[in-house]
């Protein structure tokens, strides 16, 4: 027996090393801590304030690790596998104490709960490093709760009130699966030949739910609105469905706040989270003294049995996984679609595991049942390795993005709004832009309140533009200047435009939106010392964008013999751009050097470099860059001449005024 659980730990540790993210990366709400600990001179309780209003516990949490961690993606990989297994491992030590006399169920659940699939998102390291440690705090208090009832020691339930105060304290998630505590509690209490003695394990439990039942709805049927209605006027079914979402989570419910609240009531929600906290405490306090007075070890150990009977499982697992949805329905996803979406599912992994493991144990025979487990974790593994794959990719886009950025636009001044057209990439919501600017350029963050940079979506904002605003969590920004950057063209290969006039008349790919942004703005010429490059940014110098980015800077600088040494790099590595509208700069950079034979070659070479269905787009910016350098230079006659050789290739003469 003890060689097979070596195996099984083995097994679980490969299948564990197989989660891990092969490239690393950071998305959506991975950015917000980050962006603490990249401020001036962030403390803990910087940490803290940043997140008071979404689980300030977590702050703490993030404030001890990110000093550590930092940046390493690595390193974070680790901890969130750690804490992955450390939940494991707790789930495994909770089946042992209630169906001790099962070891292939505790092997098997553990093995399925490692890679289930309805949660994919272990891409997200930092984010939900939270989730995973209140996760294996939560099951490690039902682990003490059998122990402490089958010793009757209070330390175990010491334990175990402790670790429930902790995994609140830091997520809420799990707090639904309080109901599922009083059942397979109830289970076990059916040994008590009394009924008052049953029902002296029942009601403190209970007594909780309803006290955090009661202080919730009171809160949230009062009006806190900027417009002074309740939401329960405002929106009766979304507040009835709050109040069911409460019922499931009594315990520091005030954080889950849906809606924008006046300072006032800021506070009083501060303090009644403190007052849940407090009163969960001394109801767990009472309770465990009660227990630890009432009974002594020998009177009730003879009343303890072997374990469970297996026919309780299923009825756990099941109410398990009803209740554990309470967040997916809460924020409004319906079961029927997109089950697996993440971090809301992840109440209900342990219970669908152990389904799953009751079934293989109990339901199919013995010779297929590791053909069943082998299929099911190799399913399982598949979509985990489809999702990581995924991330993969959409971290390598994003860091072509910020390594472009950086390549263009060295150092940008503070009090820029920065106009973008959407997410940077799949996992990174378009909230997520502006805290990954201010990291990008850190150090002109001016002060822990204050950030340097914010991203607007252009299409929510007129052109010419001048004044910004914006207030985010903790952070106030103020700007005076707007500066509009396209980067949907890199799904397609292409490099990140930072717009100007130029490309307003010149780029046939900007939409109508991006095309009246780039004719009001003016890239900002910093001379500086350039920003330190921010060390997750790991991308090689040698491709086409990095030379095209600085070829833009250098045309906007007018160093035109720069560009010309940058295009012989470019042919010695034999680097070609998916979209030759971005030959423009080297094509200026020959004629503005006096070198129009080389500047006509090279628009032929663009006009024939083109893929199918980029023919009109492409004819579209060479004409338009060859007019605006007619227009620009002094001496006409040698470029005119190699305006004409490219006209017979181009048509310019005839062509149509958009693309």
């Amino acid at each position: 027996m003890r060689k097979r659980g070596w195996l099984w730990w083995g097994l679980l540790f490969v299948l564990a090393g197989m989660m891990l993210p092969r490239t690393g990366g950071f998305f959506w709400d991975d950015w917000t801590p980050l962006l603490v600990y990249h401020l001036p001179q962030p403390t803990l309780a910087t940490y803290v304030a940043a997140f008071q209003h979404n689980r300030p516990g977590s702050g703490v949490l993030f404030g001890l690790l990110l000093p550590i961690l930092g940046t390493a993606s690595y390193r974070w990989n680790l901890v969130s596998m750690g804490l992955h297994v450390a939940t494991v491992a707790a789930l495994m030590a909770w089946l042992r104490a209630l169906w001790p006399r099962r070891p292939s169920l505790h092997a098997t659940a553990a093995l399925l709960f490692l890679v289930y699939p309805a949660f994919t998102e272990h891409a997200i390291q930092i984010a939900f490093t939270p989730h995973w440690a209140s996760y294996a705090l939560y099951l490690l208090s039902w682990w003490a709760s059998v122990r402490g009832w089958r010793s009757s020691r209070f330390g175990w339930w010491g334990l175990s009130a402790v670790s429930l105060s902790l995994s609140v304290a830091l997520v809420e998630y799990f707090l639904p699966l309080e109901l599922v505590r009083a059942l397979w509690f109830w289970a076990l209490i059916r040994s008590e030949p009394q009924r008052t003695r049953r029902l002296r394990w029942l009601v403190p439990l209970w007594l909780a739910l309803v006290v955090g039942l009661v202080v919730y709805v009171h809160g949230y049927s009062r009006p806190f609105h900027p417009d002074g209605t309740s939401p329960w006027v405002r929106d009766p079914l979304h507040s009835a469905g709050k109040a069911i979402y409460s019922l499931l989570y009594p315990v520091l419910v005030a954080w889950a706040q849906a809606w924008p609240q006046p300072e006032t009531w800021l506070h009083l929600r501060h303090l009644q989270r403190a007052l849940l906290l407090a009163g969960q405490s001394a109801i767990l306090a009472s309770y465990a003294w009660w227990h630890y007075i009432k009974t002594t070890p020998q009177g009730l150990s003879s009343d303890v049995p072997p374990g469970l009977s297996l026919r309780w499982l299923p009825a756990v697992a099941l109410l398990g996984i009803g209740v554990g949805l309470a967040p997916f329905l809460a924020v409004g996803r319906f079961v029927g679609f997109g089950l697996y979406t993440g971090r809301y599912t992840l109440p209900t992994l342990w219970a669908a595991a152990s389904l799953w493991a009751w079934f293989i144990v109990r339901v199919v025979r013995p010779r297929p049942r590791l053909a069943v487990l082998t299929a099911l974790i190799a399913s399982a593994g598949f979509i985990q390795g489809q999702a990581l794959t995924s991330f993969e990719d959409s971290w390598a886009r994003q860091q072509t993005i910020y390594a472009q950025l950086r390549w263009r636009l060295p150092s940008v001044p503070p009090g820029t709004a920065w106009l973008v057209d959407g997410a940077l990439a799949p996992y990174v919501a378009e909230y997520v832009v502006g805290e990954v600017l201010n990291i990008l350029y850190a150090d002109q963050i001016p002060a822990n309140t204050t950030l340097a940079y914010w991203a607007f979506d252009m299409r929510q904002h007129p052109p010419g533009q001048q004044f910004w605003q914006v207030t985010y969590k903790i952070w106030k920004f103020q700007g005076e200047r707007a500066l509009p950057v396209a980067y949907k063209a890199v799904a397609r290969g292409g490099c990140v435009w930072v717009l100007d006039a130029r490309h307003a008349n010149e780029n046939p790919y900007l939409s109508p939106q991006q095309r009246a942004w780039a004719q009001h703005a003016t890239i900002p010429l910093v001379e500086s010392a350039p920003s330190p490059w921010p060390d997750f940014v790991k991308v090689t110098p040698i491709q086409w964008c990095a030379y095209y980015q600085r070829a833009e800077l250098a045309r906007q600088r007018g160093e035109w013999e720069r560009i010309l040494t940058l295009w012989r790099e470019v042919q010695r590595y034999d680097l070609r751009p998916t979209l030759p509208f971005e030959y423009g700069p080297f094509i200026e950079a020959f004629a503005q050097q006096g070198e129009w034979d080389q500047a006509a070659w090279l628009t032929r070479h663009a006009w024939h470099a083109a893929s199918e269905g980029d023919e009109d787009e492409t004819r579209f910016a060479m004409c338009r860059l060859w007019q605006r350098i007619l227009s620009e230079h002094k001496h006409p006659a040698p470029a005119a001449q190699a305006y004409e050789e490219i006209d017979t290739v181009l048509h310019c003469s005839g062509m149509q005024e958009s693309p």
